[in-house]
Parts: C-alpha cells; sequence; structure tokens
C-alpha cells in the first residue's frame, strides 16, 4: 500500500468510530423515564429548545395515563394484566432454567457412573 491509500484507509476506520460513538453515546440525562404503560422519553437527538416542552407533555401523558387506570375496573388494570404476565414468564423462566440445571446435574452423574465402568 502506498501512503495515500494507508492514509484513506486511516480517515475511513476513523469516520466509523466517530459515526459510532456519536450514536452509542447516550447520556442519561437526555431518557426521561417512562412509567409502566408509558415507554421512556429519549430527547438524545432533539434541540435544546424542544426538551422542556417534550418533557412537559410526555408528564402530562403519564398523569392521563395514570387517571385512566384508576378509572378501570382493577382486574384490566395495567399491573392485574402486563405486569402479571410478565411475572408468570419470570417465574417460568427460573423454573425452566432450575430443571435444566437438575437435567445437566444427572447427566453428569450418569456420565461419570459409566466412565467409572468403563475403567
Amino acid at each position: 500500500m502506498n501512503p495515500v491509500q494507508v492514509m484513506n484507509r486511516v480517515t475511513n476506520q476513523l469516520k466509523m468510530i466517530f459515526i459510532c460513538s456519536k450514536y452509542m453515546n447516550t447520556n442519561k440525562m437526555d431518557i426521561v423515564e417512562g412509567y409502566k404503560g408509558i415507554m421512556d422519553l429519549d430527547l438524545t437527538n432533539v434541540r435544546e429548545d424542544l426538551k422542556k416542552e417534550l418533557v412537559k407533555q410526555h408528564q402530562k401523558d403519564i398523569d392521563e395515563y395514570k387517571t385512566e387506570q384508576n378509572k378501570l375496573e382493577s382486574r384490566l388494570r395495567y399491573e392485574n394484566t402486563i405486569e402479571r404476565v410478565q411475572q408468570i414468564h419470570r417465574k417460568d423462566k427460573l423454573a425452566q432454567k432450575k430443571r435444566k440445571e437438575e437435567d445437566d446435574a444427572q447427566q453428569l452423574e450418569r456420565m461419570k457412573i459409566y466412565n467409572d465402568r468403563r475403567q
């Protein structure tokens, strides 16, 4: 490679690093936490003059959501539907993991017994 090619290659690599760091560098201050059924608000690429208004609207949406949830019957609220299902999934995942560990331990014991017989 001649010096020009090397310089072009290095320049391209630096451009890629800059682009990646630009989009991966998210400041915690640019993310406003959501609430249960409302997702977080990401203000990463938002102009500074709009951020205050967007945060205010986000908080208003959360307040409206809470009001609507309080109007619903208990069985239809977010915490009694979605969160309940998520909790069931977490418990199921833990049970699967425990069963797999037990099966792996049993298989290891069987292999040990088999290998001890062969010697």
